[in-house]
Order: structure tokens, then sequence, then C-alpha cells
């Protein structure tokens, strides 16, 4: 008999609430970037030297660009946890359904009809929670490139426009002309800065779903097991593996209630 002692729903809150208040921070950093970024337009001179709408096509397109991949990053963040805790309730009911199969194999071991229901339904749950589980492991490799490649890539892009936009300020015909790609290129650079600062946040929002994504492969190790044993014909172990991966499933569900910040009033509204 498999040891069952692990944590229930409850307890399987892994979070303090002080990771929890940190994550919700992070979060809300990739929302203010993305808004920071669309609420910096390149100013409208009033006689803009020349080239100075090369720059402003230029900015224009990086900018797109910028907000683009950070909302997908905050829409995937606000959807998937959701989505998890929804098919968490839907493997638990798979396993219900694996148990009244067990117990009928208890009580008569040779029927192989119910046998081969309950192998079904185990191929069925493993598939269900694998399919969770390449969502998780989908957005963590985004995140990842999110963290290595296009934050470094849009600091870049940001400090070269905001070199650009004072060597545009010193050649302005106007004091507010100059005023205005002054403010600009300091807008940017600031943006630059909030665009590196970010790659930490986009690390702890990596380590909280980190727990999420072990959990999701303890299920599909304990279903394996249990269709081991089911193949076996050890019927009263299988019923120790279901409750184990139920009590697995239970933890998958806390994580992703740890990770939904809709209830957030300020990200909610994305």
């Amino acid at each position: 008999m498999r040891d069952t002692a692990v944590k229930t729903k409850k307890t399987a809150k892994k979070g303090s609430q002080a990771s929890s208040q940190l994550y919700l921070q992070s979060v809300a950093a990739v929302d203010a970037y993305a808004t920071d970024v669309a609420q910096t337009p390149a100013p409208t001179l009033q006689n803009p030297p020349s080239g100075y709408g090369d720059l402003q096509n230029a900015y224009s397109q990086a900018q797109s660009r910028i907000v683009a991949f950070t909302n997908k990053v905050l829409e995937l963040l606000l959807s998937i946890p959701g989505a998890i805790d929804q098919d968490a309730t839907g493997f638990q009911s798979n396993i219900d359904t694996a148990r009244q199969e067990v117990r009928a194999l208890q009580q008569n071991p040779n029927d192989g009809q119910t046998k081969n229901s309950l192998i079904n339904h185990l191929g069925l749950l493993l598939g269900a929670v694998q399919q969770s589980q390449g969502v998780v492991s989908n957005f963590l490799n985004g995140l990842q490139d999110f963290q290595d490649n296009k934050l470094p890539d849009a600091a870049a892009q940001l400090t070269r426009f905001s070199n650009q936009a004072l060597q545009f300020a010193q050649n302005a015909q106007t004091d507010a002309d100059n005023a205005a790609l002054w403010d600009f290129a300091q807008s940017l650079s600031g943006l630059a800065e909030e665009a590196q600062e970010l790659v930490g946040s986009a690390q702890q929002i990596a380590d909280s779903w980190h727990d999420m994504s072990i959990d999701l492969q303890q299920v599909v190790n304990d279903v394996n097991q249990t269709t081991a044993d089911t193949n076996a014909n050890q019927f009263d172990t299988v019923s120790d593996d279901l409750d184990t991966t139920s009590q697995h499933v239970a933890m998958v569900a806390a994580d992703a209630e740890d990770l939904d910040v809709n209830d957030n009033a300020n990200l909610a509204r994305r």
C-alpha cells in the first residue's frame, strides 16, 4: 500500500501572504509596463527636424510590438489559472468515476469489462492532465522568452530611441519642441529601466508557477502508477492510488487559486 499522507487542498495552499503579495505586485508590474508604454507617444513637434518622422514611425512600430507581447503575457496570467482550476474539477470527476469501477473490481476482480472501462477512464484522465500540463509548460516557455529576450530587446530599443530624441532636442528650433523632445527622451529612458526591472518580476512569476508545474507532473505520475496497478489487478492498491491522485489534484487546484489574480480590480479590468 502506498503512502497517502499528502497535503489536502486546504493545506496545499503553499503561498504565504507575503509571497502572494509579491506575486500580485509582479503581475501588476507587467500590467503597468504595458500601460506605461502605450501611454507614451512620440510628441508632435511645431517644427520637426529632418529625420524626426523616421523616429516617430520606428518608435510607433516598436511601441505596438512591446504592448502586444506584454499584454499577451498578462492575458495568459489572467486566464490560465482559472482554466486549470476548472480542469481540476474535471479531473476529480473522472477520479470519482474510477473509484466506482475500482469498488466493483474489488468485489469482482475478474470483471474484464469494468477493468477495461477503468483503464479507459484513466487514459482519459491522463490525457486531460497532460493537456493542462502542456498549457502551463507553453506559458512558462513563453515567459522565459519574455524574460530572456523580449524585455532586454525592448530596453535596448527604448534606450536607442531615447538617445535619438535627445539628439533631436539639441537641434530643436523652438523651446517648446526642445522641451517636448527632452521629456520624451526622459520617458523612454524610464521605460527602458522599467523593462530591465520587469525581468526580475518575470522571474518571480515563473517561480510562483513552478509549484503548479510540479504538481501537474505528480498527477501524471500518479495516473501512470494507477494504470500499472490496474493492469496488475492490484485493486486495493489502485484504490489508494486514486486517493493520492485526488489529493494531488487538489494541490493543483490550490496552486491555480493562488495564481488567480482576477479578483484584483486593477487587473480584472483587462
